[in-house]
């Protein structure tokens, strides 16, 4: 987690990536019990999108039922100019982003699968790219806003699974490096107020057998 000068009182501005379904889900929820304007991110615009049930509109609805203003925004955290996009439409429509919560990650259900890593599709390597430098591009973008507004909080999503085995080691190289990426992106100011360690989740599930940390 890494906080960027003081937060006020006033209603704020967040994006929650990989938002469709599990901790992203739940994330944007809890933002918008305190009003926040939450910009909602993922692929999965329809159900059967993905392997999981959720999809970006079903959480946008559900910040809006729940006191924020959800806005649902497809992007595939794979293509760097699509996170472009989402910053510069953020920015365009609010002149601010206050909350970066980095949770897209790219997970299928042959991650938790008996077998050991070689014996599942490479595909599942793909959380390192989706989730480890997925993150780092959309804090790359996001960063030199919250700087100029001399406050923000950038925000991925961790697990145990960082310090110990959990679901082979795409899943470990994964958590570990959001972890550390975290901590050193705190370093981007040598005041205590600018610098946070990363926010480490407990157990969550999402439906039907998918994990997130």
């Amino acid at each position: 987690m890494v906080l960027i000068g003081q937060e006020s009182e006033a209603s704020k501005v967040a994006i929650v990536t990989g938002a469709s379904r599990g901790a992203g889900r739940g994330i944007a929820r809890a933002l918008a019990a305190h009003g926040c304007t939450v910009y909602v991110t993922g692929r999965s615009e329809h159900e059967g999108d993905a392997e999981m049930p959720g999809t970006i509109h079903a959480t946008a609805a559900e910040v809006t039922q729940a006191g924020g203003l959800g806005i649902a925004t497809r992007c595939d955290h794979s293509k760097d100019d699509q996170v472009k996009a989402l910053i510069e439409r953020v920015i365009d429509e609010q002149g601010r982003i206050d909350i970066l919560v980095n949770n897209a990650c790219a997970v299928s259900d042959a991650l938790s699968a008996p077998g050991q890593f070689w014996e599942k599709p490479l595909a599942i390597g793909n959380m390192i790219d989706v989730g480890v430098r997925s993150g780092f591009v959309a804090s790359w973008y996001a960063a030199p806003h919250m700087v100029k507004q001399d406050r923000g909080l950038i925000v991925f999503t961790s697990s145990p699974g960082a310090m110990h085995y959990c679901f082979g080691p795409a899943y470990g190289a994964h958590k570990a490096g959001v972890d550390k990426m975290a901590f050193d992106m705190g370093w981007i100011s040598p005041t205590p107020e600018r610098t946070s360690p990363p926010s480490r989740s407990g157990w969550a599930r999402s439906p039907p057998n998918a994990c997130w940390r």
